[in-house]
């Protein structure tokens, strides 16, 4: 599940072999764009994927199925999606770079970039350089004082870069029950809360596979409904909550209230 870890390492992958290249032909939804140029950076910001081409970005959001795919132009023709799921396709000299199955797939002049509403709305990127974490609980007040804590985590004003795996994972390691009202958390919760996630993030960007624990499994909770807590043996449960999204917790473990 494609999560701000994904799209960093995605950006870290991409960028050494794609800056620098000229861009010879862009497709938007299988459609011939006008655009071409010079690519000048690509990176991440939480859950987005951004080249900067010229004078225009190129955003991909892959939601819970999307995926980017190499394909250098003199090897194998074949690839492992078929064509009408490409969401976005960029060409140089020597590779064909796709993007199949994106939630959303755009592009945006320069000069509106920051007036892009799906962009302008997001929080602080957890994986950024600095974060401000005064700003993250700041965000928080304003727009999750109504939702759970799960909800709180979910919402990509507060902060960018955590989804359905981080969630459950951070409220566990953190001991929260993922029904606590956001608003019962102090000031120093909230940061707490979102400095693990950035400290269990940050090494996943470098990693094949993304883990929250030494061992197997690499999850503490997530997808392991029924079975025993890792922690205390207590039964994992599971329940959609906030916006019908996929909780993992453990009973025991999560009884922290403020």
């Amino acid at each position: 599940m494609p999560e701000g870890d994904t799209l960093h390492r995605i950006a870290l992958a991409m960028s050494p072999r794609l800056t620098g290249e000229t861009v010879e032909r862009v497709q938007l939804e299988q459609v011939d764009t006008s655009v071409s140029g010079v690519v000048s950076s690509v990176y991440a910001r939480g859950k987005h994927l951004l080249i900067h081409v010229g004078d225009v970005y190129l955003r991909t959001h892959l939601g819970l199925h999307g995926s980017w795919h190499r394909y250098p132009k003199d090897g194998p023709g074949r690839w492992k999606r078929p064509r009408w799921q490409a969401s976005l396709l960029v060409e140089t000299s020597s590779d064909t770079y796709v993007c199949f199955n994106a939630k959303e797939a755009d592009c945006i002049p320069s000069t509106r970039l920051s007036l892009h509403r799906p962009l302008r709305r997001l929080g602080p990127d957890l994986l950024a350089a600095d974060v401000n974490f005064d700003e993250v609980v700041t965000r928080a007040r304003r727009y999750a004082s109504e939702k759970p804590v799960d909800g709180m985590l979910l919402d990509q004003r507060v902060a960018s870069g955590v989804g359905n795996v981080y969630k459950s994972e951070l409220l566990f390691l953190t001991g929260w029950s993922p029904k606590t009202p956001a608003a019962d958390l102090t000031d120093d919760e909230i940061a707490e809360l979102y400095q693990e996630a950035r400290r269990r993030m940050q090494p996943n960007v470098h990693r094949a596979h993304r883990s929250t624990r030494e061992g197997i499994p690499r999850l503490w909770v997530y997808g392991r409904s029924g079975q025993p807590c890792l922690r205390c043996e207590a039964t994992i449960r599971f329940a959609r909550m906030s916006r019908d999204r996929s909780t993992y917790w453990c009973p025991d473990c999560q009884r922290r209230y403020p």
